[in-house]
């Protein structure tokens, strides 16, 4: 391992001797690699959104929204506020090419404190939590086939979902290819199990099947703190799109790169969206949503017959996509800081050959494999 800036220098031996070696000193320093394109970096924003929300979030939304339509509302308003933040963030991350994303952005306008206590909850409690829930939530569909009528022991369970965990650290401490590739494979499935939910849905109509009455705005009155939290449902299920602002430094020409790719996958984001919403209530009504306690799965058994596996396959990989873009973006951040003096020096330094901030990699998945084990998962 060496810090950053420092010259990279490879041991070889001297005939002869099995002790002396000698230093090779390279002509670059190691330092993170612009090695993220326009599609990879669209990828990143992909994959970093699509994962459980889309499959959660339309129940939430539809209980407080009060009505279908006023639903469909709540997921245009929430991704038009999406793009307007993605908008801000791409002039934040041309402007100041620094990886880090929100954490180096609070720095430079708030100060240090307040930039550490962010980096912190995300360092300690927030992003490993998520990593152990993303885990343990992909093992679970995993096993769940072998136990079709209970629920999975926690034995397996857990051990998949260490796996799982162990698998995404080589893959992110190993090369910063590999671990884009992971994201590029889960942006691709990802997009493929809402493609697959959104034919069903238009071959419901093509059939005659699906229910275009559904849409209406029939429902109690609004209440607006009801509003508020289909709001925050909505805005969950849309979040992941800042995870690119993380990787600043590694995206080759960002002033370029970072608004097509972030635009290009907000829209493919709010379209998929909106699709699939309305694939779910052209089979689905109201109360079926409200009743179902998994909305994918109840729409798959209606509409896909004999395809409706690929659904809980489609969460495995959501779950899996994010998971990896979690563990890509978090240790940027945790490199950020170090390289800023706000936390130990050792997390700043990167692998001599692979330029990848293993230290800040490995502190990230020491925490996430505790939380899988903790009963409150």
């Amino acid at each position: 391992m060496l810090s950053v800036g420092a010259r990279r220098k490879h041991r070889l031996p001297v005939k002869g001797t099995g002790v002396n070696r000698q230093f090779v000193e390279l002509e670059k320093p190691v330092a993170l690699r612009r090695n993220i394109g326009v599609f990879k970096a669209m990828n990143i924003v992909v994959g970093c959104t699509i994962g459980g929300g889309i499959f959660i979030s339309p129940k939430g939304i539809l209980i407080n929204s009060g009505s279908v339509g006023m639903a469909m509302i709540v997921w245009s308003i929430c991704g038009v506020i999406t793009m307007l933040g993605a908008l801000s963030y791409i002039e934040l991350g041309t402007t100041l090419q620094r990886c880090g994303g929100d954490y180096a952005y609070i720095k430079e306008a708030f100060g240090p404190i307040l930039a550490f206590l962010r980096l912190w909850t995300q360092m300690i409690i927030i992003r490993p939590g998520v990593i152990a829930v993303l885990s343990r939530t992909a093992a679970t569909y995993c096993v769940k086939p072998f136990f079709e009528y209970c629920d999975p022991p926690a034995l397996p369970v857990n051990l998949l979902a260490a796996a799982i965990i162990v698998l995404l650290t080589f893959v992110n401490c190993f090369r910063l290819s590999w671990a884009t590739k992971v994201q590029d494979f889960c942006a691709v499935g990802k997009v493929a199990g809402l493609f697959l939910i959104i034919f069903a849905g238009i071959l419901e109509i093509w059939f005659g099947n699906g229910k275009l009455e559904y849409f209406t705005f029939d429902g109690p009155a609004l209440d607006p703190g009801k509003l508020s939290q289909a709001f925050y449902s909505g805005m969950f299920a849309y979040a992941g799109w800042f995870y690119l602002n993380t990787v600043t430094e590694e995206i080759h020409r960002p002033e370029k790169t970072m608004p097509r790719a972030m635009i290009v996958g907000e829209v493919v984001i709010i379209a998929m969206y909106l699709l699939t919403i309305f694939a779910y209530h052209i089979v689905m009504s109201a109360h079926d949503v409200i009743e179902s306690s998994a909305v994918a799965v109840t729409f798959a058994k209606s509409a896909m017959g004999s395809l409706g596996w690929t659904v809980p396959i489609a969460v495995l990989i959501s779950c899996v996509g994010v998971a990896n873009g979690i563990f890509l973006a978090t240790s940027r951040v945790m490199y950020a800081g170090a390289r800023d003096g706000t936390l130990p020096t050792i997390l700043k330094t990167l692998h001599v050959t692979k330029c990848t901030p293993m230290p800040a990699i490995l502190l990230l998945v020491s925490h996430g494999g505790l939380l899988v084990n903790y009963s409150v998962f």
